[in-house]
């Protein structure tokens, strides 16, 4: 379209003051947008006719349609879109909590212990053990003994090992300042016998008795 045709339809809806919505038939489609227009045009050509970038004027318009949007509405339907994806994935999140260690360091014998409840055993679950760390924790792995205790007590108990950092000394986890968050999986594709509350239990497994350079450690539970 001939940019004094373009400027014209502009002059013509500020003149006209059009409503948010109208519409306007041409054959190929093409999206024109001047500052808050968004102008939908699809194109009919009548036989016979050359190419229209050829041509530049020979089109046959049987019927426009215009969509006046402005900027505010523009604004408002992205936010929707954004928060609508945003609570999608929180919605998968049925728990995620975190236990702080004592600074003086993590004892063999202290136990951080995680009450889940599970309304809907039938489906399948990931959980994942969250581990945060100081720039001074003086190993590269870290060893848990982690317990699952069910609501009828049957337990089930794993002994599990995580990488911190890489054969380089650097740390896998994200962060600055000295403090890094890692997210490790734990179990995957999980169905729960039955409907209740349920206890993880997670204690280190490292030969010292108090571990230091821990500062939490977390659980994470989230719908497959």
């Amino acid at each position: 379209m001939p940019a004094e045709d373009v400027t014209k339809i502009n002059a013509d809806l500020d003149q006209q003051g059009l409503p948010n919505e109208m519409t306007v038939l041409i054959n190929n489609q093409e999206i024109i947008t001047l500052n808050e227009l968004e102008i939908q045009i699809i194109v009919s050509f009548s036989e016979g006719k050359t190419d229209p970038v050829e041509t530049g004027r020979e089109i046959n318009m049987r019927e426009i349609k215009i969509r006046k949007i402005s900027m505010n509405r523009i604004l408002i339907l992205l936010t929707v879109v954004f928060s609508l994806f945003f609570f999608s994935c929180k919605s998968d999140k049925l728990y995620e909590e975190y236990k702080t260690i004592q600074s003086s360091g993590w004892e063999k014998d202290s136990v951080a212990r995680f009450n889940v409840t599970i309304d809907k055993h039938y489906l399948s679950y990931n959980l994942s053990i969250n581990v945060r760390n100081r720039g001074d924790y003086p190993y590269s792995n870290l060893w848990l003994f982690v317990d699952i205790t069910a609501p009828d007590h049957t337990k089930i108990s794993d002994t599990i090992e995580y990488q911190l950092a890489l054969p380089n000394g650097k740390w896998i986890g994200k962060g600055t300042g000295g403090m890094y968050s890692t997210q490790f999986p734990f179990r995957e594709n999980v169905s729960f016998p039955s409907p209740g509350n349920y206890t993880i239990s997670v204690r280190h497994a490292m030969r010292t008795n108090s571990l230091t350079g821990i500062t939490d450690i977390g659980l994470a539970v989230k719908k497959q």
